[in-house]
């Protein structure tokens, strides 16, 4: 899918159907049991954090270079630059639910899970998923909101359902590995967070911790909540790296800097010749 190929998103082309979303809900996505996983058999993939890193150059690469890839969340914010567009797209935390509508009306594969309905209608949005084929849930996890300081957080991943402990970006990397493919490429992990005060709309640069300035910028960020989310990632990536090398998965970080160091890095310049 490229840039020329989107519809704008509006009301138009979203069915507002609560019957409909509400009887998909609790669709669980469609993976192999793990006595039938074959790592590896798709090949490479690139999984796309939206760091102060990621760059629309780069996503074009991905392009270009034909990789399938996985984006989350608030990507769609770097699409009138590039045409890169992931193959998947991946929300476990609250968002705006158009952005989950707009994917689903143009035919994305998108994920999400299923404790977004309460938060959705806590919103009372409009907007609901056309189609549906091509939208499916995570089953609720008990370590979803689960911090690196809780102490009922995760001890080990517990595939093939996937653990909603951390953001999207992990989640992402747990489909690749469920669905076979391998090695894992991660683009624009930064794992860091600058502390960031309120009236932050106010400012253009307002949000120094995504590749768009304008990401988020609805509420503070103050440097003990940062360090929380900070420690929380990292210590989400250090389970997922375990797991993977359990599988026989390969990780590798072709982040350009960040703080992410649980996985091998490689220099994403020469990305052709590692894949």
């Amino acid at each position: 899918m490229t840039a020329s190929s989107d519809v704008m998103f509006s009301a138009a082309n979203v069915e507002l159907s609560m019957a409909t979303y509400a009887d998909s809900l609790f669709r669980s996505i469609k993976v192999a049991p793990m006595a039938e996983w074959r790592p590896g058999g798709l090949g490479p993939v690139v999984c796309v954090g939206n760091g102060p890193s990621l760059t629309p150059e780069d996503l074009t690469e991905v392009q270009l270079l034909n990789l399938p890839s996985f984006g989350c969340n608030y990507i769609n914010r770097i699409y009138d630059k590039t045409v890169w567009r992931p193959t998947y797209w991946v929300a476990t935390e609250l968002l705006d639910s158009r952005w989950g509508a707009w994917h689903a009306a143009q035919g994305y594969e998108c994920y999400m899970n299923a404790n977004r309905l309460e938060k959705v209608e806590a919103f009372r949005s409009p907007v609901r998923f056309k189609g549906n084929e091509n939208v499916h849930y995570l089953a609720v996890c008990p370590h979803q909101y689960r911090r690196w300081d809780s102490p009922d957080k995760p001890k080990r991943l517990h595939l093939p359902d996937v653990c909603l402990y951390g953001s999207s970006g992990h989640a992402s990397i747990q489909l690749a590995i469920l669905f076979g493919y391998n090695p894992v490429v991660l683009l624009g992990h930064d794992c860091r967070l600058l502390p960031r005060p309120r009236p932050v709309h106010e400012d253009p640069r307002a949000d120094p911790n995504h590749f768009d300035a304008g990401y988020d910028t609805e509420y503070d960020l103050t440097a003990g909540l940062a360090e929380r989310w900070v420690r929380t990632w990292h210590d989400m990536h250090n389970l997922i790296a375990k797991e993977a090398e359990d599988l026989g998965v390969k990780i590798l970080n072709a982040t350009r800097g960040g703080e992410l160091e649980s996985y091998d890095r490689i220099d994403f310049d020469r990305i052709q010749e590692v894949l």
